[in-house]
């Protein structure tokens, strides 16, 4: 088994809105996703609205044989601010969300609220 990636279960669900008591003013993260044409990779920023501590990764994912699109395996690189600077040259099909997280009957839970040319797309993960 190859120990370089991580393994995420992934559930999602179409949602209306975010769930009370959430609200859209909840404390968040901002998630900048630019995706790199022709390969599983993508730049991604996050930022923490109350920090305004900015995080820069370089990402790879992609489904396993098993459960095709369930299970994903993740590979990260974190970046500092040159090496990011570096990878610039691929942004442009960015995708902007902000992600809530809320524990429910002992369950950890993710609410995602897209932006941009996706509003009106929310969706939670488990």
């Amino acid at each position: 088994m190859d120990k370089t990636y991580k393994t995420e279960f992934l559930r999602s669900f179409l949602i209306q809105g975010l769930p009370e008591p959430l609200t859209r003013a909840s404390s968040h993260i901002q998630l900048f996703d630019n995706y790199i044409a022709d390969t599983r990779m993508r730049l991604r920023s996050i930022r923490n609205p109350d920090t305004r501590d900015w995080t820069r990764v370089l990402q790879q994912r992609f489904p396993t044989a098993e459960k095709a699109g369930a299970v994903l395996k993740i590979a990260e690189i974190f970046l500092n601010d040159e090496e990011y600077a570096q990878f610039r040259i691929f942004e442009g099909t960015e995708i902007r969300k902000n992600r809530y997280f809320h524990e429910f009957g002992g369950k950890n839970y993710e609410f995602d609220v897209y932006l941009g040319s996706l509003w009106g797309l929310n969706l939670a993960r488990i």
